[in-house]
């Protein structure tokens, strides 16, 4: 924002309509579809009404007050000396890693590939045994394979699920790796002289939802063969869109949160004249 009236309302608006404006119109559509169909299942037009006065009346003054609050305060100063006109990217040759699309996805893998300990465990009918899941089956990690999986067939098969102990350690680990991926991400790309790291490690983190999305799409194929109807379909489709969503934005914020401490800290370390 740098203190300007220009540049703070778009911020404040694009924060307190992006993430809550995107699920409202995804509830919204859900709730069209199974009314179409008869159910009784969707949420009540009362219910959608009051959710969308407190998202107008209550949730964007307040996001608008903290903006304002922000905007009052003291501008983050620079750890170190810098230049005021941008130095040119020297051109790198080291092919992948210099595309932040693909250096962002390769940072998806980590956090949720599915190791070899994983597929012989025998969890998932299909998911084990199917060729398909994702192009890095002996990666070691796997943190959230498992309990995604869980957690999938408690939502959509009414499977009981009670371990939340152990979710609460597999979502810190999961956090943790997401974050030193992000780390080691931003590092290679300060190593190549390019400092356009901001929106890389963003999607570092943004990109574990992706590999969920697709973990959901053959989830759907391999264990949800008896879900039959277009609208059953759209359903869990929805439900997966907003799953990912959410966690994509918290990964992502996280990730970025990680990195962007990391360089304030190891600039903060260089004596500059």
């Amino acid at each position: 924002m740098r203190g300007t009236d220009a540049g703070w309302r778009g911020v404040a608006l694009r924060i307190a309509w992006t993430i809550p404006g995107s699920m409202f119109g995804l509830l919204t559509l859900l709730n069209a579809v199974i009314w179409h169909t008869g159910s009784i299942g969707g949420v009540p037009a009362w219910v959608l009404a009051v959710l969308f006065v407190l998202w107008t009346v209550l949730a964007t003054p307040l996001c608008f007050l903290g903006a304002m609050h922000a905007r009052r305060g003291e501008v983050a100063k620079d750890p170190t000396t810098t230049n005021k006109i941008p130095r040119v990217v020297p051109p790198s040759q080291c092919g992948l890693l210099t595309s932040p699309l693909a250096v962002a996805f390769l940072g998806g893998i980590l956090p949720f590939g599915r190791s070899r300990a994983n597929r012989n465990c025998g969890f998932g009918r299909g998911l084990t045994r199917g060729p398909l899941l994702f192009p890095f089956p002996s990666l070691p990690p796997g943190v959230m394979y498992i309990e995604v999986h869980y957690i999938f067939a408690s939502m959509f098969q009414y499977h009981v699920y009670f371990a939340f102990g152990f979710l609460f350690a597999v979502s810190l680990i999961a956090l943790l790796v997401t974050v030193e991926v992000s780390i080691i991400c931003t590092y290679f790309k300060l190593c190549m002289e390019d400092y356009h790291w901001w929106w890389q490690s963003f999607a570092s983190g943004f990109s574990v939802a992706l590999y969920l999305f697709i973990y959901g799409i053959i989830y759907l194929v391999t264990d949800l063969g008896g879900l039959t109807g277009g609208s059953s379909v759209f359903l869990y489709l929805t439900y997966l869109t907003c799953i990912t969503l959410i966690l994509g934005y918290t990964m992502g914020t996280i990730a970025f949160v990680g990195s962007h401490t990391f360089v304030r800290k190891i600039y903060g370390s260089v004596k500059a004249d």
